[in-house]
């Protein structure tokens, strides 16, 4: 839920123009890690920063149960929740480095930004597989329903999964880079 209101979030400090709204600091913003919200610029961006802060702390506190319950059936190994945990702490402080990178370009560079944007969203379908193999949104049938699943089927998900994916980064490329949305 985190992860899917942080990406939320990124959303809306695009849109609403709000990416330089702490200025060029980073992490903290104006000069401050608990900035005066001077504007709605600031409160958006700076609840962003907040978002992903919260973030990583969510996802370690994952990673870190993982590994202390690691030899728990269902928890490490393959198709366990371990994997997809570590790999979710990797993708957030790659996506904060990757942020950090955009405000330090003043949000010149339209791929960085872009970027950003795919990591967060292999960062939500990671957390995804993790809650999934942990049990939750509605993993059980999902289970029943994948071992009655051809394999032509699974492949075929596998690739209209792909290609949302793909779909979804080349929705990024093309609200960022100047001129690509009016060329559509």
């Amino acid at each position: 839920v985190v992860a899917y209101v942080h990406a939320l979030f990124g959303a809306i400090v695009r849109i609403s123009g709000s990416g330089m709204g702490c200025g060029e600091h980073w992490p903290d913003c104006n000069g401050a890690l608990l900035p005066a919200m001077t504007s709605t610029t600031v409160a958006v961006e700076v609840t962003h920063r907040y978002l992903a802060a919260t973030l990583l702390v969510a996802t370690v506190a994952l990673a870190v149960v993982g590994l202390a319950r690691r030899r728990v059936d269902g928890v490490g190994g393959a198709g366990g929740v371990l994997r997809p945990s570590l790999l979710a702490v990797a993708l957030v402080a790659c996506a904060a480095l990757v942020g950090m990178i955009v405000v330090r370009l003043s949000l010149a560079n339209p791929y960085v930004i872009a970027l950003h944007y795919t990591i967060a969203m292999a960062t939500l379908a990671t957390l995804v597989v993790a809650a999934q193999r942990g049990g939750a949104l509605g993993a059980a049938a999902l289970e029943s329903s994948a071992r009655a699943a051809s394999a032509k089927t699974y492949r075929g998900a596998c690739a209209g999964a792909a290609l949302a994916f793909v779909t979804v980064v080349l929705g990024a490329l093309t609200a960022n880079v100047p001129g690509a949305a009016a060329s559509c």
